[in-house]
């Protein structure tokens, strides 16, 4: 009878310990803070609008100037490569993006490459981008489009809006 209870203490004492094992497991723990969601993913790629100036010569192609963004995730945040080409026109620049799911803007950080001119300084507002339901918006801001016609804010650019 000694032996039989020191089996029956045994399993309970096994089966307490499995009940504070699960008990344990099932216990609520400290949830690390979630991350953020990245406001700025959406935007990621790339932008085009082509302004048409109805000038040239009878037989040639009309003249235009194309504006080509493209939206990169870099290790320190966002940044936009943006290339203006076309008549009399190359500009090729860098800037950073800041924003939100909704609408982000270009703030110029420098140029590279060749350019015509270097009207920009540092810090200056480019454009901005919004989204209002399907569409994308742009605002100029120092970037301005040559025909007077297209410098309200309004649908021009083109691309793979998030």
């Amino acid at each position: 009878m000694i032996r039989r209870l020191k089996a029956t203490t045994a399993h309970r004492l096994a089966l307490a310990a499995l009940v504070v094992v699960c008990l344990a497991g099932c216990a609520t723990l400290p949830e690390a803070p979630l991350k953020p969601a990245d406001p700025l993913r959406g935007w990621v790629g790339d932008y085009h609008f082509e302004e048409l100036l109805g000038v040239g010569e009878e037989d040639d192609n009309e003249a235009s100037i194309n504006y080509h963004i493209t939206i990169a995730n870099e290790a320190g945040g966002y940044s936009a490569v943006i290339t203006m080409d076309g008549f009399q026109t190359q500009q090729n620049l860098t800037a950073v993006v800041q924003g939100d799911p909704n609408w982000i803007m270009l703030i110029f950080t420098a140029y590279v490459g060749d350019n015509l001119w270097e009207p920009y300084t540092a810090g200056e507002v480019l454009l901005t981008l919004s989204r209002e339901g399907d569409d994308l918006v742009t605002i100029w801001g120092a970037i301005m489009p040559q025909l007077e016609q297209n410098q309200s804010p309004g649908q021009y650019f083109h691309g793979n809006v998030g």
